[in-house]
């Protein structure tokens, strides 16, 4: 046993803090204080809930699906 947290539990947090960084481009919050830095997250977490909601009503795909490279090179030598 690795001893560390749970895969699928991981997976969801580290999903959404990248996207949290690439839609507000902003990987750490600017503020020193505990308190500061929460309000920044809470910001952050309901800004990408709108976003999210919006691309719900409007039908339109927030992102792409992410394609390897090697899977990029084999559709390339099949076509």
């Amino acid at each position: 046993m690795s001893g560390g947290p749970p895969t699928g539990t991981r997976a969801g947090v580290e999903g959404a803090v990248s996207q949290a960084v690439r839609a507000t481009r902003t990987p750490t919050t600017p503020y020193r204080g505990l308190h500061k830095t929460r309000l920044g997250h809470v910001l952050i977490a309901a800004g990408l809930n709108f976003r999210r909601l919006d691309a719900w009503w409007t039908e339109t795909p927030i992102g792409t699906t992410h394609i390897s490279r090697f899977a990029r090179l084999g559709l390339r030598l099949a076509a």
